[in-house]
C-alpha cells in the first residue's frame, strides 16, 4: 500500500541508505516518488553544489546512452553526483525492446560509485520477472508506490495521520476521518491540505474536525458524516436528501469512495452491537481500532445486530452493482436511493 512506500521513504532517510548507485522508483503514486528524490537531493549533493553536481534529464528527452554517459562522469569539487531522470517512463530506450534495460544493466555490473542514479518511473512498473527488476533489487534500490485505493478507508485514515506527524503536528480522531473523506488518496493534495491547516490553526494546537470543515472548503451540510448521522437516527427525509445529493454530484461523491466509508461505519457499529449482546463491556480505543462516536451511540439505539449484518450485505451488493456485477443493472444515480430505502428496511 501507499502507506508502506511511505514507511520506505522515511526508513532510508532515518538510515541513512542513500549510497545505492541507481534507486529506480515506480508506481502510481507519484507523491512518495517526487518525496524520495526530494530526500536523496537533500542527502546526495550539498546545496552549494548542486549547480554542478546535480543533472536533471527528462525521459522523453533523453536515450538510456545518454543518461549513462552522464552518470558516469566525475563530480566536480564534490564527493558525489546525483543524477535524476525525471519521467523516465517516457524513454524509448525502457520502453520499447531490450536495447535500454540491457544497458542498465550493464551499468549496474559496474557503476560510476561516486554517481547516483535515479529513475522517477511514473504511472508504471518494470516487469517483475524481467532480469532488470531482479538486477536492480540485488544491485541497486527497486522502490514501489502503488497507489492507495480511495476505498481503504483504514488506509488513508493511516496516511492522514502519518503526514500529520511527519509535519510535526497533532491531529484529533474526528478530523482524521473527515480529512480522508473530504480529500481522498491524492497523497500530494493530502499534504498540501495539511500544510494549509498547520499555518491556519495556532502552535501546538491539534487540528479539530471544525478546522477542516472550515479551512478545507467543503460543505459540512453534505459530507458522508452527515448522511451516517440522519441513517444513524432513521431520518429518512434528510437521508434521501443527501442520496439525491450524492447522485448529482458524482465528482465529489464517488459512490465507490463514499460506500467504502458507509462500509467502515456500519462494520464498527456491528463489532460494538456484537460486545453489547454479549453483555461485556465495550474495550477501549486501543483495543478497538477506533473510537466510539455519538452517532454510533445513537444508532446502536435504532439497529439490531441482524439489521447491521444485513446493511453490510446491501452495501456489498451496492458496492458490486456500482462496478457493474450486481444482479439489477443500475447506474450511481440509481443506486443512491435504493440504498437508503433498503437500508432503512433492514
Amino acid at each position: 500500500m501507499a502507506k508502506s512506500a511511505e514507511r520506505t521513504v522515511q526508513s532510508l532517510a532515518d538510515e541513512r541508505l542513500f549510497q545505492q548507485p541507481v534507486y529506480f522508483l515506480q508506481g502510481d503514486e507519484p507523491y512518495y516518488i517526487d518525496a524520495l528524490v526530494d530526500k536523496l537531493a537533500e542527502s546526495v549533493v550539498p546545496e552549494a553544489e548542486r549547480s554542478f553536481n546535480l543533472a536533471v534529464l527528462f525521459g522523453k528527452d533523453v536515450t538510456m546512452q545518454q543518461v549513462l554517459t552522464e552518470a558516469r562522469q566525475f563530480p566536480f569539487m564534490g564527493d558525489k553526483r546525483l543524477v535524476v531522470v525525471k519521467e523516465a517512463q517516457m524513454m524509448d530506450s525502457l520502453n520499447r525492446g531490450d536495447d535500454g534495460p540491457n544497458q542498465l544493466e550493464k551499468y549496474l555490473e559496474n557503476p560510476q560509485l561516486s554517481t547516483v542514479l535515479v529513475f522517477a518511473f511514473k504511472g508504471k512498473s518494470l516487469d517483475g520477472r524481467k532480469s532488470l527488476a531482479t538486477k536492480l533489487k540485488n544491485k541497486g534500490c527497486l522502490f514501489s508506490s502503488p497507489k492507495l485505493p480511495d476505498w481503504d478507508v483504514k488506509g488513508l485514515e493511516a496516511a492522514v495521520q502519518s503526514l500529520c506527524a511527519q509535519a510535526g503536528i497533532r491531529i484529533d480522531r474526528s478530523a482524521v476521518g473527515r480529512l480522508a473523506q473530504f480529500v481522498g488518496n491524492d497523497m500530494a493534495r493530502l499534504s498540501n491540505e495539511i500544510a494549509k491547516l498547520k499555518i491556519a490553526v495556532p502552535a501546538n494546537a491539534a487540528i479539530t474536525e471544525e478546522n477542516v470543515l472550515t479551512y478545507i472548503g467543503v460543505s459540512k451540510d453534505y459530507s458522508i458524516f452527515e448522511f451516517q448521522k440522519a441513517l444513524a437516527q432513521k431520518d429518512f427525509a434528510t437521508s434521501l436528501k443527501l442520496a439525491h445529493y450524492y447522485a448529482r454530484n458524482e465528482k465529489e461523491h464517488h459512490i465507490l469512495k463514499e460506500l467504502a466509508f458507509l462500509a467502515t461505519f456500519f462494520t464498527r457499529l456491528l463489532i460494538l452491537q456484537s460486545y453489547r449482546q454479549k453483555g461485556g463491556n465495550i474495550p477501549d480505543m486501543s483495543t478497538l481500532g477506533f473510537k466510539p462516536t455519538p452517532d454510533m451511540d445513537r444508532a446502536l439505539q435504532t439497529y439490531s445486530l441482524q439489521s447491521l449484518m444485513g446493511i453490510i450485505h446491501i452495501l456489498a451488493e451496492a458496492d458490486r452493482t456500482a462496478k457493474g456485477a450486481g444482479p439489477i443493472p443500475m447506474d450511481n444515480a440509481e443506486i443512491w436511493p435504493w440504498l437508503v430505502a433498503r437500508i432503512f428496511e433492514a
